[in-house]
């Protein structure tokens, strides 16, 4: 039997826990039970509808979480602006250097990194050009690997030679942001119990 420590994250186990009595109210089913051993509920009629619509059950409760936190929400929402144009800076300055100098400047679906040393910065500052140049001189290749976040784009950037980097842009510490991870996190689960519940 999996544990769901095994699958899902603290902020993920929590919001389940939390979640336990709506969908029990919702499918009679114990949720915990349900996302730990999926297939002890084979028999349970259109089981794998029942996975696909906790989904939504999901969606609706971190949406009513994050809806109360309002200012927070705004601040976050400021921090992430500033994020994504110092990304939109670096990203320009990356594209033009890496043109330039002529190493491939890639947006991968997938990349292993394996062994790297990573930057963190704050930002898009003076120091910034010196490092990019530095960085694209002794690389193969460059990957954008920046994530997005709603409508905002978190900068980070490998640079791949004999030795790996990567330079992120530091994203903000949030509640909201985990809550969305976590989200993610339990309807990733739901889906993939749904493909398999709805093969059988």
């Amino acid at each position: 039997m999996a544990e769901l420590s095994g699958l899902l994250g603290e902020d993920s186990l929590e919001y389940v826990a939390q979640m336990k009595p709506l969908i029990r109210k919702s499918y009679g089913i114990d949720f915990e039970e349900f996302l730990r051993t999926p297939m002890n509920y084979a028999d349970n009629p259109k089981i794998a509808d029942k996975a696909k619509a906790m989904e939504k059950d999901v969606d609706a409760f971190i949406d009513q979480k994050i809806a109360s936190k309002g200012e927070e929400k705004a601040a976050l929402d400021s921090d992430l602006a500033v994020i994504d144009n110092d990304y939109k800076k670096i990203n320009q300055l990356i594209t033009t250097k890496a043109s330039i100098a002529q190493v491939p400047y890639v947006r991968p679906l997938f990349i292993d990194i394996g062994e790297k040393e990573e930057i963190v910065v704050e930002g898009y500052d003076a120091g910034m050009d010196q490092l990019v140049t530095r960085m694209i001189n002794i690389s193969d290749y460059i990957a954008d690997m920046s994530s997005a976040y709603n409508n905002y784009t978190i900068g980070s950037w490998l640079f791949s030679g004999k030795t790996k980097y990567v330079i992120s842009i530091s994203p903000p510490q949030s509640d909201i942001m985990a809550m969305d991870r976590a989200r993610q996190e339990i309807k990733a689960l739901l889906e993939s119990i749904y493909s398999k519940l709805n093969t059988q």
